[in-house]
């Protein structure tokens, strides 16, 4: 059984349009947003630490248990790591998989910075770093 849906960030702010099934959004069946796709022969690109996320991830069971008060979202609770294959993402309501990434073994390039928040910038001035 799948237990992750995606939904999309639309333009004007909702995330619940769309829900659809990961398994169909991978094998190709659909292609639910235009994902700016970036030319995959170039080795070396930044990679933002803001939010670029087009498709969200959601455990399927939370979805169809979510009270109508609450956002997907706000429901979530989800967790994300490493794993010895590679990167993992499981719901912690269900104790179930949503995702698990085999890299295969290729060593990814990846960003763990954060974007500093306006108060972290102004100190920054003000101390001269």
């Amino acid at each position: 059984m799948l237990f992750t849906k995606v939904t999309g960030r639309s333009e004007h702010g909702g995330g619940e349009e769309a829900i659809h099934d990961v398994a169909s959004a991978l094998r190709g069946d659909e292609d639910p947003f235009e994902l700016n796709r970036e030319d995959r022969s170039m080795t070396e690109r930044d990679i933002p630490n803001t939010n670029e996320i087009k498709m969200y991830l959601h455990c399927a069971i939370c979805l169809k248990e979510r009270p109508h008060d609450q956002s997907p979202k706000d429901w979530s609770r989800v967790q994300a790591g490493w794993t010895e294959l590679g990167l993992q993402v499981w719901c912690t309501r269900h104790d179930a998989n949503m995702l698990h990434v085999d890299f295969d073994g290729t060593q990814m390039r990846a960003n763990t910075t954060r974007a500093l928040t306006s108060e972290e910038q102004t100190a920054m001035k003000e101390k001269g770093n």
